[in-house]
């Protein structure tokens, strides 16, 4: 068994991995095997196999995923892009990929930040035939997808339907059919392409 310092130490690996979700890319085929145990035997490695496991694994508070590591790029260009909108940036590994959310409120349209992150993503989803395509020019770290979610707040969607309904004669401005007859559209869908090409 191990002694209490290797085990402490021991311990604070198996926090990294277990508890903080850590993945590795690792040659080593019985690494899922060896994760398994960890997780089910988290006291119970012999000193061979502390050793053999403190090799494999010597940078472990240093390595990260790789959906982790592009977030972190992401978060950093988008910063230096937009330094006065604040960003909410998630990352996480799922079956068959992984992907990277942003959300943020008002600030630039989705597509300026679009055009920024874009390129961090693997490839495309073929709608037509049901595929992912994967792109062959990217030599740096990417993620199957990458999410951009902008929320516009009420106050300026409340605001803009106001001068939308004065500029075009609309009476009662939370009469949906008028807004229909005069766009062909609901409200909300008028007060959104109103702004989502707009910075706020």
């Amino acid at each position: 068994m191990l002694s209490k310092v290797m085990e402490k130490k021991y311990q604070e690996y198996i926090k990294d991995i277990v508890t903080n979700q850590i993945s590795y890319k690792m040659e080593e085929n019985n690494f899922k095997m060896w994760l398994s145990y960890l997780k089910s035997n988290p006291v119970k490695a012999t000193y061979q196999g502390f050793v053999e496991f403190k090799r494999q694994f010597k940078e472990v508070k240093k390595m990260k995923s790789e959906h982790a590591e592009v977030a972190q790029t992401i978060r950093k260009e988008l910063k230096e892009k937009f330094p006065g909108i604040k960003f909410s940036i998630r990352s996480e590994c799922f079956a068959g990929g992984n992907s990277v959310d942003i959300y943020y409120t008002n600030g630039v349209p989705e597509d300026e930040v679009r055009k920024l992150v874009n390129k961090y993503e693997s490839g495309h989803f073929d709608g037509m035939t049901d595929c992912y395509n994967y792109y062959n020019n990217r030599d740096y770290p990417t993620v199957k997808f990458v999410m951009v979610d902008r929320k516009i707040t009420e106050d300026i969607q409340g605001r803009t339907k106001i001068d939308i309904a004065k500029k075009y004669g609309i009476e009662d401005i939370n009469n949906e059919q008028e807004w229909f007859n005069k766009f062909n559209a609901w409200s909300n869908t008028v007060v959104y392409r109103e702004l989502v090409n707009k910075s706020l």
